[in-house]
């Protein structure tokens, strides 16, 4: 089925209309191949911004477009033709992870730890969607990805970045703002810093 949304920006205006393509995964038949992704925890992004203000770190916020896509599919899937393509007869035989597939998040989670790895960070065995390199730290929600670091570490996590961009394809909205909702507020003379 199709989804739309409507993306809005701080104030409430519109700044883009979606469209995406999700597949119904309830339909799909149950198999054997493991389908479970972790998440960041709320209590370790809190931690993360606690440690931003104490520190007076540097953020940068990036956003992948089309997550999902971005993943090769491990299975063979079938999928009726969407509302408005419909072909009596047809369908379509997916190559790429879409949303609604019961993979495609851990596809997503794998292909983005394995990019953090071919940059040389070390994923967190205790957190896996927190990664370190030297003085950078990058942690990441699904698609929304955060990366924290001092103002001396600037050129590598650039350089990391610039990396990840290359692998990736991301919307990069400098200074953090807006993570899963909550809009971060920052009074860097003081280090202090409010979620709302």
């Amino acid at each position: 089925m199709w989804v739309f949304t409507y993306k809005l920006d701080k104030h409430g205006f519109l700044v883009k209309c979606k469209a995406r393509l999700v597949v119904c995964g309830n339909q799909q038949e149950p198999r054997d191949l493991p389908t479970r992704a972790t998440t960041l925890a709320s209590t370790t992004f809190r931690t993360l911004m606690a440690i931003t203000a104490q520190f007076d770190l540097e953020t940068r916020q990036l956003d992948t477009v089309n997550a999902f896509v971005n993943c090769e599919l491990d299975e063979v899937v079938y999928m009726r033709l969407p509302p408005g393509f419909e072909k009596p007869g047809k369908v379509f035989l997916l190559r790429k992870a879409l949303y609604g597939l019961r993979r495609s998040p851990l596809l997503w989670q794998t292909k983005l730890t394995e990019a953090f790895r071919s940059l040389g960070f070390t994923l967190l065995a205790q957190e896996p969607c927190v990664a370190l390199m030297k003085g950078v730290v990058a942690f990441y929600y699904v698609d929304d990805i955060v990366f924290i670091y001092r103002e001396k570490d600037k050129a590598l996590a650039d350089k990391t970045i610039t990396g990840l961009k290359r692998q990736i394809r991301m919307t990069d909205y400098k200074e953090l703002k807006w993570f899963l909702g909550i809009y971060i507020l920052r009074d860097r003379r003081n280090r202090l810093l409010w979620l709302s």
